[in-house]
């Protein structure tokens, strides 16, 4: 590996110009070459650093969250057997105001509910469904969406 480096460097006009340098200059080019050399390794070894702050920092966010998770992972299940019903329909309600939604109805329907919008922004439909599932643990289980203008929709959406 190194022989090949060595055959290019006794051919190197670079060499002979190294060479040809009096023994106080080439001390100088070695110094300054050596302060070089320092200077890539540390400008190298802060990069690493920094890197490794950065992913000891997200790995304690992500364990952090890990730990939510699992503390919280029966939350939805405890939901739907105490005060669920009650609790459900708060949640959609709450949320429809969070996204400036009217709900024109709410009906029990089998192990659910039965929830009717219209003439909602079809952006606010869908991320109020999406809070729903990710914020509350209610399931949409069907959905039926037409557009009535551009961009404005009627909606019904089973949900348990």
């Amino acid at each position: 590996m190194f022989t090949a480096f060595e055959d290019a460097w006794r051919r190197s006009p670079l060499r002979r110009r190294y060479e040809a340098l009096a023994p106080r200059e080439r001390k100088l080019v070695l110094a300054a070459l050596a302060v070089v050399g320092l200077i890539l390794a540390a400008s190298a070894m802060d990069s690493l650093y920094g890197y490794r702050g950065s992913a000891i920092a997200r790995h304690a966010a992500e364990q952090a969250d890990l730990g939510w998770m699992r503390a919280n992972r029966s939350a939805p299940a405890l939901q739907g057997k105490t005060g669920g019903a009650s609790a459900s329909m708060s949640a959609m309600s709450t949320t429809a105001r969070d996204f400036d939604l009217a709900l024109r109805s709410i009906n029990p329907e089998g192990e659910g509910y039965s929830v009717q919008i219209e003439g909602a922004p079809f952006e606010q439909v869908l991320l109020w469904s999406h809070a729903l599932e990710t914020r509350h643990g209610l399931e949409i289980v069907g959905a039926t969406i037409d557009m009535r203008d551009p961009g404005i929709v009627n909606a019904r959406f089973s949900v348990r």
